[in-house]
């Protein structure tokens, strides 16, 4: 991995089944993501930018990558778009101050499993992560009962 692009990660200290990627150029933010996330039992890794998310997704299995938009190298709907094209399929919470939903309307692909407003509370970071993380699961679930039948 490029040494301007270090993946900080606290995955080693949970025990957490769930493993999450959060995108983030803001450094306040993405260490309270980190912080929030890794004191509800998550495994978290995170970096700076979109391209090091990429970087990291290639490298890493996760269930789930909050991403902000507005970024340097890469936004977070490029992150979200180079995921599609690439076949990795995983919900994605997308963190924003100032996304138009109608950017998000023109494409179902682009699509986020949820859209949080900067700025937010950890109450709310947490909430969405969880509701985020029970839907993906009881989809894979769902899939896995229609291959077995």
């Amino acid at each position: 991995m490029n040494k301007s692009h270090s993946l900080e990660s606290s995955s080693l200290e949970s025990s957490s089944p769930y493993r999450i990627l959060v995108v983030e150029d803001d450094l306040l933010i993405r260490q309270l993501n980190e912080e929030w996330l890794t004191g509800e039992g998550y495994r978290v890794d995170v970096v700076p930018d979109g391209e090091a998310g990429l970087e990291a997704l290639q490298l890493h299995a996760y269930d789930l990558v909050i991403t902000d938009n507005s970024m340097p190298k890469m936004t977070g709907l490029e992150l979200i778009t180079k995921l599609h094209s690439t076949g990795l399929s995983l919900p994605v919470i997308l963190a924003s101050g100032g996304l138009a939903h109608k950017e998000l309307k023109w494409s179902q692909e682009l699509q986020p499993a949820a859209i949080v407003a900067k700025p937010y509370s950890k109450l709310l970071l947490l909430n969405v992560v969880s509701g985020v993380l029970h839907t993906s699961d009881r989809a894979r679930s769902d899939v896995s009962k229609t291959k077995s039948e």
